[in-house]
């Protein structure tokens, strides 16, 4: 199957994946960059980019569960986020330096499914571009007992990125420039557990959200 974006949007083109049950590999060329999903049985296997290393490991670093220095060595560029998490449980330091660290295989599965999501719903915000599947064996990301590590269904992934396209222009009146440093407002606290309460000791008065963002691995949207 071959397209552009203009044609027929990704999340049509997703949801025909899924209906069919189909296994193989979709590319779509857009803003600059070239990503990469994986299908099998129609549910999305991995995701990741050509030329943008995986937020993996930067994620699990940030949140305390991985260990070793993290890079944006241009050699991860093309590692998608499930292939990641693979080099991590086998415990080789090839992926930014990082290792799995503390974080357990359930775990590391879990942050690893949360950046596939991520990587999709980034494609999906794409206006312009072409795509190319090819059906058959896409390579699915295993772990060790042979399992596959991750499986996203589309229906969900699709829900959740709507939810978010209309959330995103509230939370960008609230916080309308995403260069400007952020600090936090004196007495308030977010409490002492979760993203929230992580990130607010980053907020020291000369960081963005993009900046957090590009530091923390996390996206705009839950920044902001």
């Amino acid at each position: 199957i071959r397209g552009t974006l203009q044609e027929m949007s990704l999340g049509d083109l997703l949801q025909l994946l899924a209906l069919g049950r189909k296994q193989g590999r979709l590319v779509v060329s857009g803003a600059g960059e070239e990503a990469v999903l994986r299908f099998r049985d129609g549910a999305v296997v991995d995701a990741g980019f050509r030329h943008t290393p995986p937020r993996l490991p930067r994620r699990l670093a940030w949140s305390g569960m991985g260990q070793g220095a993290v890079s944006h060595d241009v050699g991860m560029a093309g590692v998608t986020e499930a292939e990641a998490a693979v080099q991590l449980l086998a415990g080789r330091p090839t992926v930014g330096g990082a290792a799995a660290g503390s974080a357990g295989a359930s775990e590391l599965r879990d942050v690893a499914a949360e950046c596939v999501d991520e990587a999709v719903w980034t494609v999906l915000g794409w206006g312009a571009g072409s795509f190319t599947f090819e059906s058959g064996d896409a390579g699915e990301p295993l772990d060790a007992d042979g399992a596959p590590l991750v499986r996203r269904p589309v229906d969900a992934l699709l829900l959740e990125a709507a939810r978010r396209a209309d959330e995103w222009p509230r939370l960008r009146r609230l916080v309308p420039s995403l260069t400007a440093a952020i600090a936090p407002v004196a007495g308030a606290h977010p409490g002492d557990r979760g993203i929230a309460a992580r990130l607010w000791r980053w907020l020291d008065g000369r960081r963005g959200a993009q900046a957090l963002a590009d530091e923390t691995a996390l996206e705009p949207f839950v920044v902001v």
